[in-house]
């Protein structure tokens, strides 16, 4: 009777360390894909990309500096 029981949870214990090292496998490659996600994410939101994107469209990167426009309190 003893030697059934430690069969049956040896294979038992041998299941859950399969199951523990396919999810160790499974985290590392979602973790691999996360990551790139991020970087291709991270690189997308570049000025140089994005101006790259909206070329087409006839969009482009204004050459004159932004104006501060300042109003006076009785005018407004």
């Amino acid at each position: 009777m003893l030697l059934i029981i430690y069969i049956g949870l040896t294979h038992n214990a041998e299941r859950l360390v399969r199951r523990i090292q396919r999810a160790k496998i499974e985290l590392d490659e979602l973790r691999a894909q996360y990551t790139t996600l991020q970087a291709d994410f991270m690189k997308s939101g570049k000025q140089s990309e994005l101006s790259k994107r909206v070329a087409p469209l006839g969009l482009t990167d204004s050459q004159t500096p932004p104006r501060k426009l300042v109003v006076k309190p009785d005018e407004y």
